[in-house]
């Protein structure tokens, strides 16, 4: 009997816990996507950040009001002698709301907009422009991770790459520039920037369906744990076991339990 009963409950956990991992788990790059390019006319260009987000789902803007408690968006260009930056990052006017509950005005980004920094070339090379940016998104109930990447750009596209330590960015407070050297010369900071570049795109790699799985499964056998859920564990095998005429048809139940949650 007792063995029956343990066939029910792994059962029954098999049935729930993918459902529930796969409920649970949500990436800020995938509710809101960052594209950048860089549009060049003779000596004066602009770097363009095309951001689409998913329905339902917003971010903060670069500029935020006076007090407010959410995480704005930063946005910064590396130093480079090669191009001069005019002014600083645009963005289209936020929506903005007063939360009642929190007693203060909000803004934020919704559906597509985009961030625009112009530049003056001042040399004829070609340009190679570095950008990092982090933001966090939200929906009505909850915000996910602050979320950090750079995009390293040329005339011909830019290449975006998660930073898997937001620490290390170089994002500054504010939306002013910072001045961190990306040398664009041909002496030996520049072939060293150039690694740098081809070690970041190495670490671009779309992550591991395995592990997302591994992690979520752990997470949910960890659960099980909590003083809450544990208790009902028997109580649920109990209820298969008892309920059925044979043990084909209380694993039938309990995997019809699982699947429906």
């Amino acid at each position: 009997m007792k063995s029956n009963k343990l066939k029910s409950a792994i059962l029954f956990l098999i049935g729930i816990i993918p459902f529930f991992v796969q409920s649970q788990i949500e990436f800020a790059d995938e509710k809101i996507k960052w594209k950048f390019k860089v549009e060049q006319k003779g000596c004066e260009g602009t770097i363009i950040a095309d951001v689409q987000c998913a329905p339902h789902w917003h971010f903060c803007p670069i500029n935020m009001p006076s007090g407010s408690f959410g995480f704005a968006t930063r946005i910064s260009v590396e130093k480079n002698k090669d191009i001069q930056l005019v002014g600083k990052f645009t963005e289209p006017k936020p929506i903005t709301k007063h939360d009642e509950a929190a007693d203060e005005d909000v803004a934020y980004h919704e559906g597509r907009i985009q961030f625009k920094q112009k530049f003056k070339t001042l040399s004829s090379k070609p340009v190679k422009i570095n950008i990092s940016y982090e933001f966090q998104a939200c929906d009505e109930s909850h915000c996910l991770p602050p979320f950090s990447a750079k995009a390293f750009c040329t005339a011909e596209g830019c290449e975006v790459v998660e930073l898997n330590n937001p620490e290390d960015t170089t994002s500054v407070q504010d939306a002013s520039i910072t001045s961190v050297k990306n040398g664009n010369t041909k002496d030996k900071t520049a072939k060293t920037s150039k690694s740098e570049i081809k070690k970041q795109e190495k670490k671009k790699k779309p992550r591991s369906l395995w592990v997302t799985l591994l992690m979520g499964l752990g997470s949910g056998f960890l659960a099980l744990l909590t003083p809450c859920v544990f208790p009902m564990i028997p109580m649920t095998v109990s209820f298969f076991t008892k309920r059925s005429k044979d043990i084909k048809t209380g694993r039938k139940n309990a995997i019809i339990y699982g699947i429906s949650i």
